[in-house]
């Protein structure tokens, strides 16, 4: 009975009983189990970059830890918000069943005055059953920036380079601030060729990949122009940004190596193969001489 639900029309339980004379009767009850409550946060998010004009959010898991249902009252401390600051929304209310987990999410939006400091937000959990302990969920609100930068020497890593074959080519960009780039513009200009763009997507302490399909070069070193920039609101809000810049990427016919290994293989087999053959008939003539 430890892990029972709680039912609001109990449990019915049928007993059946036989005596030794094969006599039987059977009884049906209804068993109602005293409801328990508890809950657990977790995945909360303590840390939270933001910048003027930008829009993000903020969530925690909520898991009912009881054996009925229970409704969570979730409450924003409003004290807490800086003037010209919008968190949405203030209040809400989630309903779970015994062990169900969902995700409760905030949005956050900075107004045009942020420029520095730090605040926390905080959140109140309550269950519906006064003896259960309600919990504080603090998530720190700070200044944050873009910070983008790029390994030339990746882009050999992830591209395609067979020569005379369709292929890609794949700028992977890092962001190593704490704000999200979510439009950054990669601009490619291939070799006697027009330029060309990509727009990614590249989160905090993430990674995009701008891919530029279709690419067909010869044989040899084929030299690349790029540059970026960061679009929206976020464009304020950057710190770092690679330079306009060149790379070049060395393309090669396509091996075939391990098809010529495989004949070669097949050929010592063959020669060894012979090579017994001969000296098989060659002990014969010798065994069949007389002297």
């Amino acid at each position: 009975m430890l892990n029972a639900w709680k039912l609001e029309n109990g449990h019915r339980m049928t007993m059946r009983m036989q005596t030794d004379l094969g006599e039987s009767s059977q009884a049906s009850v209804k068993v109602f189990v005293p409801q328990t409550y508890g809950f657990t946060v977790s995945e909360a998010t303590e840390e939270l970059g933001m910048s003027a004009l930008v829009e993000r959010q903020f969530s925690f898991d909520l898991t009912n830890d009881g054996n009925g249902q229970d409704s969570f009252t979730i409450e924003l401390l409003e004290s807490g918000i800086p003037d010209d600051w919008s968190v949405t929304p203030m209040t809400s209310t989630m309903t779970l069943n015994k062990d169900e987990t969902r995700t409760q999410q905030f949005t956050v939006f900075a107004p045009a005055s942020y420029t520095e400091g730090d605040f926390d937000l905080t959140v109140y959990v309550n269950s519906e059953s006064e003896s259960v302990d309600r919990e504080e969920v603090v998530v720190n609100i700070q200044k944050a920036t873009i910070k983008l930068t790029l390994d030339t020497a990746e882009i050999a890593t992830a591209s395609d380079l067979i020569a005379g074959e369709d292929g890609a080519v794949r700028i992977p960009v890092k962001n190593v601030g704490l704000l999200d780039a979510p439009s950054v513009i990669v601009y490619l200009t291939p070799p006697n060729g027009a330029e060309m763009s990509q727009s990614i997507s590249v989160p905090a302490g993430g990674e995009g990949v701008a891919v530029f399909e279709g690419m067909n070069f010869n044989q040899g070193n084929q030299r690349f122009d790029y540059r970026m920039e960061v679009a929206g609101a976020e464009a304020e809000s950057v710190e770092e940004i690679p330079e306009d810049d060149d790379f070049s990427l060395e393309y090669n016919i396509e091996s075939t190596s391990d098809g010529e290994s495989v004949w070669m293989t097949l050929l010592i087999a063959l020669l060894a193969i012979l090579v017994v053959y001969g000296g098989v008939k060659t002990a014969r003539s010798r065994g069949g001489t007389k002297f």
